[in-house]
């Protein structure tokens, strides 16, 4: 990312904290007949070790107009010792484009939501965290596909000093409701934060639902991603596909590419889960520069997929979750973002924290 981009973002997290008013400092490149930059409404919260810049869900005025991934705690961009951490992984990201988001976005079942396989052409499904939207086609979900909006719900948004919490509530003639509330809070005594998720099931109809982090971690000066990146494991994952990896190797619980991904060049791999919840724990690190987040999850793990872009590498770790009506559940992800002291010796990959 350009330098100038890294002082913007730095503006708004610094200033206007405690807000719900938009901020003309946005970094997404305005676009034709997309709205100005103005129309964005976000909030900031701080403490002592973070400062996190969030979009809110209201409607039109909505950064992420999508509906693939959950509308409601959008991170934008964090600052920790110094560094600026997520913020825009690719360049010309149009809003109303299904991936045009940033931060550790998280998604509600990808393949299949609740509602498709059964709805008719016209019919109506359900995308937990998006709303009701329209079956368009007699074929399998494709999640960059646009589907109509029939209902969006309602959201409302409660703000403190050091945590916004987001509540979507969706109700539906076909037997599928639910409340689902996600709280982005900030630790009191590290450079850490925490995403937490209650999923209730107000409906006549069970909900079987595969939720991940698409994670999308871009790093403050850092261009290209290449054999200077890794992401390791706490659990000893096996390669599901491909069959064999092209580009890169995983090895002892650490991922690495091989040789940087070229300008518009993407990788996908899909990585086996463990049954431990204490496994559900990543880190990704960039070496030369020390710069990494730590990805800590309390619930055992489906599967881990990493997909890559030129500029940002993301894993994926899938969580299943199962709700008779009635039934809720809570489940959550920390991040700690770590940002070595200038002459601060950096780990290598694979090592603990010193």
């Amino acid at each position: 990312m350009p330098r100038g981009y890294y002082r913007m973002v730095l503006v708004w997290l610094v200033g206007g904290l405690l807000t719900t008013r938009t901020h003309a400092e946005d970094p997404l490149p305005e676009r034709e007949n997309a709205p100005t930059t103005e129309e964005y409404a976000a909030v900031n919260v701080a403490n002592d070790h973070l400062r996190v810049r969030l979009y809110t869900p209201e409607n039109d005025r909505a950064f992420y107009s999508g509906i693939r991934f959950n509308r409601g705690g959008i991170i934008a961009a964090v600052e920790a010792g110094g560094k600026t951490f997520f913020g825009p992984w690719r360049p010309n990201m149009a809003r109303g484009q299904h991936d045009a988001i940033t931060g550790p976005a998280d998604e509600f079942d990808i393949e299949n939501p609740p509602g498709y396989a059964e709805a008719e052409v016209g019919g109506v499904f359900i995308k937990i965290g998006v709303g009701a939207l329209r079956r368009t086609e007699d074929q399998p979900y494709r999640f960059w596909k646009s589907y109509p909006m029939v209902d969006a719900g309602t959201w409302d948004t409660h703000v403190t000093p050091s945590s916004v919490r987001f509540r979507h509530v969706l109700r539906t003639d076909l037997g599928y409701a639910y409340e689902l509330e996600k709280t982005v809070a900030l630790a009191t005594d590290d450079h850490a934060l925490t995403l937490s998720y209650t999923l209730r099931n107000t409906g006549t109809r069970p909900l079987n639902t595969l939720h991940y982090h698409h994670n999308f971690c871009v790093f403050e000066g850092v261009e290209t991603i290449g054999p200077d990146w890794s992401v390791t494991f706490d659990y000893d994952p096996e390669v599901r596909e491909p069959k064999a990896l092209t580009g890169a190797v995983l090895e002892n619980r650490v991922f690495r590419f091989l040789e940087p991904l070229k300008d518009k060049q993407s990788f996908w791999a899909s990585l086996s889960g463990t049954d431990d919840p204490a496994g559900n724990r990543m880190r990704v690190a960039h070496i030369a520069s020390g710069l990494a987040i730590e990805i800590m999850g309390d619930q055992p793990l489906e599967k881990t997929n990493i997909y890559a872009q030129h500029r940002s590498v993301c894993p994926e770790p899938f969580v299943r979750i199962v709700l008779a009506p009635g039934e809720s559940k809570t489940w959550s992800a920390s991040y700690r973002f770590i940002a070595p002291a200038p002459g601060e010796v950096r780990p290598s990959p694979g090592s603990p924290d010193p």
